[in-house]
Order: structure tokens, then sequence, then C-alpha cells
């Protein structure tokens, strides 16, 4: 059974403050051994990380992300949840940026100053419900309008502070007080075409409990498998935490008489999301009608149920002729096998006609029957559930980290040092410094040899993939290379999904709208879905062009042609724009794999950061291995390990702009042949008669004048010639991708080397200079020496039980 979020944060807090007071008598005790410059450093490092863990821990916040597919209701959800009318949930697509709620007594709205931004930004305080509302719905909208006209955007990233309802009604998740709640609304897909957007946007999932939102009109047989494909790029691009989510299938009020029923219709939709995201577990689904809850929170407000109200009488009635409207249908379906309660919704829907005010006890009923139809009662138990479960991994691992490290890598080096402390033998001791300087120069050797051997053997097996194509991995003759190479595997696996995405989501749509001749605007709006809306009528405005252009071209192996008289100006003029349309239409595309082969990258990064750290773990094994032949009689292992761990990190990948080329085998060609050019009119004799006579006349005839004409040709790839260069460019350009992952990769390892090498150096050092220290003791100096370390010793074993505490406390917590 979970352990309750109060009791892990008061026993966490407790463990912490403990651990710091120990620390201190420590410190206190023995005084003079913390000057040692290493251990001094190391009490500083630990001391900052734990004042930095009790101020994280005083005031923690968990965070609850909302996701969704295309216009799945999700701003509709945060309001409801909220209580207050703020996320715009006007008819099409509002979401954009990055919308934080968050907890406080009073309203405040923080619109943040980024780069390009073309609204209005700043800080405002005394601000109301409508007053910030529109101000966001602004602020959509001109960012919206932006994206549609440049390339580069940076999306709004908005704070609202004021009262949330399961920060006010706080048995809602049973958080203990002192808890911050924030909630995050996160925009679609579609709106965050672009690495840069993407790249501000993952980092508020990963750290966050998440709500991601599905339609019920998207389940159907005819849709649900676009939809859940859409499910998949949303959690894979945003790096959401599959372990911490829940999915709710919201408008279920738009089920039809004649639908599937619904339990039915959850449970496949269950088994088909374990199924596509390769969850353990089939997920919680719950239905739910966002509109209802919606209506019938704001109606009654961000306080408990159990309370009173604050929402005034005018807007109560806004809302509840709302929620009558909106759900007429669902109030009528919930009341059917009870006409009493029936006849009690139709007489309070006439006091709301008549505009008479609904008080709170009336309110009170209403909202629980909302509460319970809506399916909001079951999400606020789920999350409850998963808040509970989750707490430690969400809330206080993040505040823990650097102080576990910190005293993790202390705890080593006084381990280290008691050690050297405990050697009695002069000769000993000389021996073990004339080792470690053996070592020091050994190892110098032996890491050198690895980096140089680790970057020979990646780069060799970068030029193994390149010609590892998919056509000889199905046949199977690179099964050898496949073999050598199966630790890149996860890096292959990422190439190749870049690849398809960029296949499968542009260039064949692109390729069926010519073929098709599909309208323009069916082309710019399907493309808006997978890249920015600029880029998206850029290719748009070329194919309108080039289907204009060349309807009047023949076919010809592969391409169309046309040829015209040089002399003939218009013509020449409509030949060098079918060329230019096509040029244009050339560029675009590249233009837009090239982005959205930087954003699908962007969304690899924690798998492309999982294989980096999953490659580096394997080669810590044999970098470690080889140090430990090295180190041979010496106990420093811990040290040296606990010392790295503080240093070693991971940088996200990133790829540059203007990424693929494209061959273009569009040529031009001039030529000379003998046509007609004209005709004249000539005289010409002949003779009449007979045989009796005979008369010579003269008469007109026209005859043709040939001349060398010249022509131009236009030789255009046709539509199939044009997709295969455009797949061949993206084939092609694997291979930069390739060495672009080969240089993180190597860039990568070195300097985790080179961490690896410094921990060794700097523990090296360390036991260099005590080993000397040790020879200055003399024989009743020792004995006092032995025993003050071995105080220290104990006392550190005693504060590690603290710590241990401390990091296996999620444990006892699920």
């Amino acid at each position: 059974m979970a352990i309750a979020a109060d009791t892990i944060l008061t026993s966490v807090r407790t463990y912490l403050k403990q651990l710091g007071q120990e620390m201190v008598a420590l410190v206190n005790a023995y005084p003079e051994v913390f000057e040692i410059p290493e251990l001094k450093q190391q009490l500083t490092d630990f001391q900052q990380a734990h004042q930095e863990a009790t101020r994280r821990l005083e005031n923690p916040t968990l965070s609850i992300a909302t996701l969704g597919t295309t216009s799945s209701g999700k701003s509709t959800i945060v309001n409801a949840l909220i209580g207050r009318r703020i996320a715009p949930i006007e008819a099409g697509e509002m979401s954009g940026g990055i919308l934080r709620l968050v907890y406080a007594e009073q309203n405040r709205l923080v619109i943040e100053a980024t780069e390009g931004a073309k609204w209005e930004t700043g800080e405002w305080t005394g601000l109301n419900d409508r007053d910030i509302y529109d101000r966001i719905q602004s602020v959509m909208l001109a960012y919206h309008d932006l994206r549609r006209r440049q390339k580069d955007c940076i999306a709004p990233q908005i704070t609202v502070y004021g009262p949330l309802l399961p920060a006010c009604d706080r048995a809602l998740l049973n958080l203990p007080p002192g808890i911050g709640i924030e909630i995050i609304d996160l925009p679609g897909l579609k709106s965050i075409q672009d690495r840069e957007n993407l790249q501000i946007i993952q980092p508020q999932v990963r750290k966050a409990c998440s709500l991601v939102a599905l339609d019920y009109g998207q389940v159907d047989e005819e849709h649900r498998k676009r939809l859940l494909e859409e499910l998949k790029e949303v959690v894979t691009y945003l790096n959401g935490r599959t372990d911490s989510m829940i999915f709710v299938l919201n408008r279920v009020d738009q089920r039809k008489t004649d639908d599937f029923p619904l339990e039915s219709r959850i449970e496949k939709l269950k088994t088909e999301i374990q199924t596509v995201l390769s969850l353990p577990e089939p997920p919680i689904v719950i239905p739910f009608s966002a509109i209802l809850l919606y209506h019938a929170q704001c109606a009654w407000g961000t306080e408990s149920i159990n309370g009173s109200s604050s929402i005034k009488p005018k807007q109560r009635l806004i809302h509840l002729k709302g929620m009558f409207e909106d759900c007429a249908g669902l109030i009528k379906h919930k009341t059917l096998e009870n006409r009493d309660l029936r006849q009690w919704f139709r007489n309070i829907e006439d006091k709301i006609d008549d505009n008479q005010d609904i008080d709170d006890e009336t309110m009170q009923t209403i909202y629980r029957h909302a509460l319970d139809w809506s399916g909001g009662k079951q999400l606020w138990e789920q999350l409850n559930l998963r808040v509970q479960h989750s707490f430690y991994e969400i809330v206080i691992v993040p505040a823990l980290i650097q102080v576990l490290k910190s005293f993790d890598a202390l705890a080593s080096k006084i381990d280290t040092i008691l050690e050297i402390r405990q050697i009695e033998k002069k000769q000993e001791v000389e021996i073990r410094i004339e080792k470690i300087k053996e070592i020091e120069q050994n190892l110098k050797e032996v890491i050198k040899k690895y980096c140089e051997d680790l970057t020979k053997g990646i780069k060799d097996r970068i030029e193994e993939f390149k010609e590892n194509t998919p056509k000889s991995r199905k046949k199977g003759t690179k099964a050898r290379i496949n073999d050598k190479i199966e630790k890149f595997k996860e890096f292959r696996d990422i190439v190749d999904k870049i690849a398809d995405d960029l296949n499968q989501k542009i260039i064949i749509f692109v390729q069926e709208a010519l073929k098709n001749k599909m309208a323009v605007y069916d082309l710019e709006d399907g493309l808006q879905a997978v890249i920015s809306p600029v880029i998206a009528h850029d290719i748009a405005r070329a194919y309108d062009k080039v289907q204009s252009k060349l309807h009047e071209f023949n076919s010809d192996s592969g391409f169309l042609v046309k040829s015209v008289r040089l002399d003939d100006r218009q013509a020449i003029k409509e030949l060098e724009l079918a060329e230019m349309a096509v040029r244009k239409l050339y560029k675009a595309m590249k233009e837009a794999l090239s982005r959205r082969a930087c954003f699908v990258l962007q969304g690899k990064t924690k798998e492309l950061e999982e294989a980096l750290k999953s490659l580096a773990g394997k080669k810590f094994d044999e970098l470690d291995s080889l140090v430990k032949q090295e180190l041979v009689g010496l106990n420093i292992d811990r040290s040296i390990y606990t010392e790295f761990k503080q240093r070693v990190s991971v940088e996200p990948p990133s790829i540059p702009d203007d990424f693929f080329n494209f061959q273009n085998t569009m040529t031009q060609k001039e030529s000379s042949e003998k046509r007609k050019i004209g005709s004249k009119k000539v005289k010409e004799k002949y003779i009449e008669g007979s045989c009796f006579w005979k008369e010579e006349k003269t008469r007109v005839k026209t005859v043709d004048e040939y001349g060398d004409v010249e022509f131009r040709e236009l030789r255009i790839p046709d539509f199939d010639q044009m997709t295969k260069q455009w797949r061949d460019g993206v084939k092609n350009n694997e291979s930069e991708l390739w060495d672009k992952i080969g240089t993180w990769t190597i860039e990568y390892l070195t300097k985790f080397i080179d961490e690896f090498d410094d921990s060794v150096n700097f523990i090296l050092k360390m036991v260099e200079t005590e080993l000397n220290r040790q020879l200055s003791f003399v024989k009743q100096e020792l004995d006092s020496e032995i025993e003050r370390w071995s105080g220290i010793h104990s006392q550190i074993e005693s504060i590690a039980e603290l710590r241990q505490k401390l990091s296996e406390y999620h444990e006892m917590s699920n």
C-alpha cells in the first residue's frame, strides 16, 4: 500500500535535516580533518547541495501537465480542473505556447518577453479572470498569425498566478500543506512543428504527472488508427513519462445512440494504447465530458464543495445557462431513470431561464451530479492515486539528487583516507607512494590508448552503418556487420525512423498530391500537421505553379519535356517560369525535409540520451576494469566512482538547418533544325494549248521558304523522378547524419572519458598526498591518528544510514 505524500515529505525533510546536523557534528568534532583541501572542497559542495535541497523541499511543487491529440478539448479540461475560465477554448486551434497555472492567493499574469514576440509582454496584477482570458486569447491569436507569416517563431510562455481548485481543496489530491501546485497546459504538436519550441516544451513534461486528452469522435474504426498514431507522436516527441500518465477520453457526451457500447470501446482503446506505447499493463482511460464539468466547476469556483462559494450570482447564471445548453442531451440521459431528478433539473433550468439566483446549496447538488456524470470524480480519484504513487519521483527526487551525490563523494574520500591512516609501517607507505606514481603514468597511457581505440572503433562502425542499407539487412548479407555494431542498434533505429518519417509524412504526401492533382489548400492543410505553416505555404504555392506550368509538357522516359522556338519570346518566358516553379518546389521541399528532420531528431533526444548513457555505461565498465587492473592492492574504486558520478553529464543533440541537398536533373538544350520559316509568291511561266496551238502564259504561286530554326528544350523530372530524387537526397544525407551521430558519440564519450580520467587523477593525487602525510606521523601520533579516523569512519557510517533512507524511500512509498 502506498504511503501518503505528507508522510513521505515529512520523513524526507526529517532525514535531510538530520543528515545536515550529523555532518555539522562530524565537522565540529574533527575540524582539522576537514582542512584537508580535498575534503574541504567536497564538504563545501555537500553543504551547498544540502542548502539547495532543503530550500527546494521547503516549498516543493507538484506539476500536472496536460497533453492531447488535435482538438481534444484539452484547454476545457484545464479550466475544469482549476475551476476558472483561463485557458482559451474557442473553436479551432488556440493553444500554441506554454500556459502555466500556479497557485497564489492573488491574481497575477506574466507574459515572458520571448525572442521575436509580436504580442504584448510584461506583468499585470489586479486583473479579473475575464481580463486574463482576453489577454491570453489575444496572445495566442497573435502567435498563430505570426506562425503563418514567419518560419522561426518562439511560442508564448505565459504564467497565471491565482486560486486553483486542487490547491484550495487539498483533499482532492491529499497533498500535504506547503506543496505548491502548477498545471501546465501544453500546445498540440500541430502548433509546434519546429525544433526550438519542442526543445522548450520537453523539459516541462519530464518533470510532471500527465493528463493525455483524446477525442471520443476519433475512436471509431475509421479514425482510431490515425488517433493512435498521433497519440504515439505526442508521447514520443514530448518525452512524456508513460508511468505517470492518465488518459482522458473527452467528449463522450457526443456519443450517438447507435454507437458501440462505451465500455467496449474503452476496453479496446486500452489494449491498443498499451500496444502502441509499449506499456507493461493497460492504461487508465477515463470517459469524460469536460464541457459539463467545466460549466459546473466554474459555476461553483475554486473552493471546496463542502464550504461556500465566492462566485457571484450573475457569473454563476452564465455558466449554468451554458451547461444546460451544451449538455442537455447528457443531462437528459443521466436522469432517464429518475423522474423526480429530471423534474428537479427542469425546475432549476426554468429558474435559470428566468434569471433567478441559484443558491450555494442548490449549486452543490448540481455540482455533485456533474462531478459524477462528467467523469470528474473518477479523474480526481485517479489523479490522487497517481500523484501518491509518483510523488517521490516527481517532487522529491529532483531535489535530492545532487546532495546524495555530494555525500557519497565525501564519504568515499573519508574512507580512502581512513584506509591510508591505518597503514602502520613506513616501508608499506613508501611502497604505495611509488606504486601510485607508477600507476599515474600507466593509466595515462591506458586511458589515452583506450580513447584512441574507442574513437577509431566508432568511426569504423559508422562507416559500416553507411554501407549497411535496409536492403542488405533484409537479405542478411551484412550479418557480420550487424553483429559487430549491435551496441549501436538504438542509433540505427533512430536514423531509420527519421528517414521513414520524412518519406511518409512529406515526400509520399506531396507525390500523391502531384499525381492526383490535389487541391492546393488540401495540400497546404495536410502539410501544416508536420511542418510550419510558412513552409507548408511555400510548398503549396510552388506546387500550384508546377501544376499550372507543366500541363502542356510531354512525357518521355521519366521526364516531362517541352520544346519551343527560341525566337518566341512568350513561349521562352513560359518555359523559364516552368523551370522556376520546379526549382522553387525543390527549394521548399529541401527546407521542409531539413526542418522536419531537426524536429524529429529533437523528438528523439530521450532515445538518444538513453542510447548514449547505455553505451557510456558499457564503456565505463570496460574502462573501470582496465583501471582496476592497475589499482590492484589499492581500495579506491569507490572514491573514483563517486567523484566521477558528480562530474558526468549528457548534452542533448542538435543538427544544423539546411541539412538536405537534392540532385536536380533539370536540363535545357538548344538545337537547330531545318524548318519552314515562311512563304512567298513567285511568278511562273507555263505553256497552255493543244497539239494544234500553244501559248506561253505567266501565273503566280506560293512557295514555302526553309531555313535554320533554333529551339530550346526543357527536360524536367516527372513526378515519380522528383520524389525519387527527394528520397535519394534523404538517403544520401543519412551518411551525413551518421557522421553527426558519430561526432556526438565520440564527443560525448571523449568528455565522459576525460571526466573519468580527471576523477582518477584527482583521487590518485589525493591518495599520494595523504600517503606522504602519513609518513610524517611518528609512532606515538599514529595511534591517535588511527583512533581519530576510526571515530570519523564510525560517524560517517551512521550518517550513511540516513543517506540510504533518503535514496531508498521511494521503495517504501510504492
